[in-house]
């Protein structure tokens, strides 16, 4: 596949109103998961607003045996997101069902209610994580029915974030772009998450935008440094995170606080690229 031109692919996601947020943030960890943090590991919490990191929390729970275990989680997660900010930090979130978090009495009929009207929470940025862990039709068929919402997450400027897994990624991520070819229209609001050197070409060239989680179980540094000489570019489009649950991994702030690569290049890598996606700006 031919990939975008560059122009095409560092452009604003356009943004009737913009997010705003304190000039003082550092870096943006554009994927983690700050419940586990604040439930689990406190200090790391405190940490990051330390290091003036701005957090997106996606959704990922474990323990989940019923519909009725996921709602209760996702209505925890919003309060949580509440609770962190007026304690310590300023924080965002995604919502959604994850592959690994597919209860057996889940209805796709019930997802939307699961779902939608958290869209319509200010802090809420999009839907994520969803997409597919092992590729079975039980999964494809969760996705594509949050998918499906892509068109209302729009209207309501949210985007949407999808998981990639570690085992099988390069047949699992050609199976989501697959997916995603019918959903094409909405590219620009849809980042394609744990992509590696040998999966993110095919990323990019689709015109979506492409998670890097930087930390000892996924990507190296010097995995990142082959992914921007491969894409030059094509940077615009990327924004890494670490993914953290229990444990906080500190390898985004090594590479904000490093000279490992260009300040121009990790500025964009480790924040602005990541506010252009979420349509997140800063106020004087």
């Amino acid at each position: 596949m031919k990939e975008k031109a560059p122009d095409d692919l560092t452009r604003k996601r356009p943004k009737h109103l913009p997010i705003r947020v304190n000039q003082d943030i550092s870096f943006v960890d554009s994927h983690l998961h700050l419940d586990r943090l604040w439930k689990e590991a406190r200090p790391s919490v405190d940490w990051l607003a330390r290091v003036g990191c701005l957090p997106v929390s996606w959704a990922f729970a474990r323990d989940i045996r019923s519909s009725s275990d996921l709602k209760q989680y996702l209505k925890k997660k919003s309060g949580l997101i509440r609770e962190i900010r007026k304690n310590c930090l300023s924080c965002f979130y995604l919502v959604g069902v994850h592959p690994r978090n597919i209860p057996p009495d889940l209805e796709t009929r019930d997802v939307r209610g699961l779902v939608l009207p958290y869209l319509d929470d200010p802090l809420c940025l999009g839907m994520g994580e969803i997409g597919l862990e092992t590729g079975s039709n039980r999964e494809e068929e969760i996705f594509r029915t949050q998918l499906e919402m892509a068109e209302e997450a729009a209207q309501r400027e949210k985007v949407l974030g999808i998981h990639t897994p570690r085992k099988n990624k390069e047949r699992i991520t050609s199976q989501i772009l697959s997916i995603l070819e019918d959903f094409e229209q909405w590219k620009d609001n849809i980042v394609v998450d744990h992509c590696t050197p040998k999966t993110i070409g095919g990323v990019l060239a689709s015109g979506l935008w492409a998670g890097v989680t930087v930390s000892p179980p996924k990507s190296t540094l010097g995995e990142v440094k082959k992914i921007v000489q491969a894409h030059v570019p094509l940077t615009g489009r990327i924004m890494l995170n670490t993914d953290s649950g229990n444990p906080l991994y500190e390898d985004l702030y090594r590479i904000v606080t490093s000279g490992d690569l260009s300040h121009s290049l990790r500025k964009d890598l480790t924040r602005d690229n990541a506010c252009r996606f979420f349509g997140i700006e800063f106020q004087p």
